[in-house]
């Protein structure tokens, strides 16, 4: 198994964290927001994108709290990891499945027709 313990363990400056994560909010939000704005529409594209920043951090708190919670009782992060994989690669497949053209939303979330 691999030991990922020296990585975990690694000493990062606070500047260089904050970077990484000025990063990765530049990478995915504009995108998201872009995806809302051309799925739903320019009205309805900011709560669908605060109902999906809600979902963001509420699936975040649960990871964080499942994994200290299998931290505690196990003695490592073996099992965290296992089950993020596995959860990741569950949302890869729910990802393709509404690339392909699943069902639409009914509603009032309805993606609208008009131009953004």
């Amino acid at each position: 198994m691999w030991d990922v313990s020296g990585i975990l363990m690694a000493e990062v400056p606070a500047g260089d964290a904050v970077r990484l994560l000025e990063t990765e909010f530049i990478a995915t939000v504009p995108p998201t927001v872009r995806l809302a704005t051309d799925a739903f529409g320019r009205e309805r594209a900011p709560i669908v994108f605060g109902w999906i920043a809600a979902g963001h951090q509420l699936g975040a708190a649960t990871a964080a709290l499942g994994a200290g919670w299998i931290r505690t009782t196990t003695g490592d992060y073996q099992a965290a990891f296992w089950t993020s994989g596995a959860l990741c690669l569950l949302a890869a497949s729910l990802a393709l499945a509404v690339a392909r053209g699943a069902p639409r939303l009914s509603g009032s979330l309805q993606p609208s027709t008009a131009e953004a």
